[in-house]
């Protein structure tokens, strides 16, 4: 699956802009993962852009949160794509680094934007990496 392709699905299948945003930050999470890690950068980006791709249809029954989004990319993705998504709702066990960068990237984003919606400017150039790094250890209690 292309990139283009993965962005046709989350038009097609996300309304909801914020959950649009959320998903390309993740991508854009992912992506610069892989390039840090030497992994398959198209890849992983694809595997967060597509998330949650069935949120809007399983939002009200979360049990069936990233099932749905499995069945719905079929044999679009390979397996590892699918596995990650699986693993970033806890469906299956994080084993491969693409699942344990997925679950991360999904908790920083939202910690991301948490950390620009508490600025006076609420905007995203004016957070440094100093200041996010403070704010996980703040969480983490570190």
């Amino acid at each position: 699956m292309t990139k283009e392709e993965a962005l046709e699905l989350l038009k097609q299948n996300l309304k909801t802009d914020n959950l649009f945003t959320h998903s390309l930050a993740v991508g854009a999470i992912m992506k610069e993962l892989a390039i840090h890690l030497n992994k398959d950068e198209q890849k992983w980006e694809i595997t967060g852009l597509l998330h949650d791709l069935d949120y809007e249809e399983t939002k009200d029954d979360p049990a069936n949160h990233a099932l749905k989004t499995v069945e719905m990319l079929g044999d679009k993705v390979d397996q590892d794509v699918k596995d990650a998504i699986l693993a970033h709702n806890e469906k299956k066990a994080l084993e491969k680094d693409i699942e344990i960068a997925l679950y991360a990237a999904d908790q920083l984003s939202g910690l991301i934007v948490a950390s620009v919606l508490v600025r006076p400017s609420k905007d995203i150039a004016e957070l440094s990496v100093k200041s996010l790094k403070k704010k996980v250890q703040r969480q983490c209690f570190c």
